[in-house]
């Protein structure tokens, strides 16, 4: 499965966020109302897990973790590196 398509279902199938599937496309912000601290702390440990990354905490940022396409390029990125 591809990383955004992974994401989504983890978001919605595991978090228990009020929010379908369908509802969320690659570009749609998480950081406003699908995500709390809470929930994106276990959204990283899921990454870590799944895709055998590490992310630091000067990582948790907009620019990584806004959308579902920007962590799916966060993560190739951290694979890559």
């Amino acid at each position: 499965m591809e990383i955004a398509g992974a994401v989504r279902s983890y978001i919605t199938d595991e978090l228990g966020v009020d929010v379908r599937a369908g509802d969320l496309d690659g570009d749609s912000p998480l950081l406003e109302g699908v995500l709390d601290s809470v929930t994106l702390f276990r959204l990283v440990s899921f990454l870590e897990e799944e895709f055998s990354v590490t992310i630091e905490d000067h990582e948790l940022a907009p620019e990584n973790f806004g959308s579902l396409n920007r962590i799916a390029e966060f993560v190739r990125s951290k694979r890559a590196g």
